[in-house]
């Protein structure tokens, strides 16, 4: 086995035993293979994140497909589960989705290097072309899951801050080093 990057078109035992390339159609249609499966592994991470941010999705924001007592479609989005175990349920098979997800996209992903490690430069193009490829089309679908933050008062922030005389926000001052009230003002090197 060579272990530098050549181009040769017929090659024998890729993946498997047997697999051999000795015309130039295998050859093509073997890249042409390479290159979907690495637009596969493409599909298969915008599906896992997709499933991720399913599966952080508060359970208050989820669309429940049972309309509110029959009334209207605009509350829908207000409803709130029926109990504990119907969102435990949803995450489970989330869950399991993510697992089905995580095997297909790793084993795919060692066969793709099992082929870009024969050497064969023309594999490692077609596996090149077919990532960027797939991140072309699919990537745009990729939404990052949320981060979860508690939400911030900040007008408490900024009075709290203002008061021990941390930050200055402003306002109208009598003097250098002093605010509207006349008292000096303290800022993170000392007093001005």
């Amino acid at each position: 086995m060579k272990m530098y990057f050549f181009f040769e078109s017929i090659t024998s035992d890729i993946l498997f035993k047997g697999w051999v390339i000795t015309t130039k159609w295998e050859f093509a249609l073997s890249c042409l293979l390479f290159a979907f499966a690495a637009v596969v592994l493409e599909v298969l991470a915008t599906l896992s994140t997709y499933l991720t941010r399913r599966y952080t999705t508060n359970p208050l924001e989820m669309n429940w497909s049972s309309p509110i007592n029959g009334r209207s479609p605009l509350l829908a989005p207000l409803q709130i589960p029926s109990s504990v175990s119907k969102v435990k349920q949803r995450r489970c098979r989330i869950h399991f989705g993510r697992t089905i997800v995580h095997i297909v996209t790793v084993s795919l992903g060692y066969s793709v290097m099992l082929v870009v490690m024969t050497y064969n430069a023309y594999f490692l193009i077609s596996v090149a072309v077919g990532s960027a490829l797939g991140y072309l089309l699919f990537a745009p679908f990729r939404k990052r899951p949320k981060k979860r933050t508690p939400p911030v008062d900040r007008r408490a922030q900024r009075d709290s801050l203002t008061r021990s005389g941390q930050m200055d926000l402003g306002g109208e001052t009598s003097g250098p080093g002093t605010d509207a009230e006349g008292s000096s003002r303290v800022n993170y090197y000392g007093t001005l």
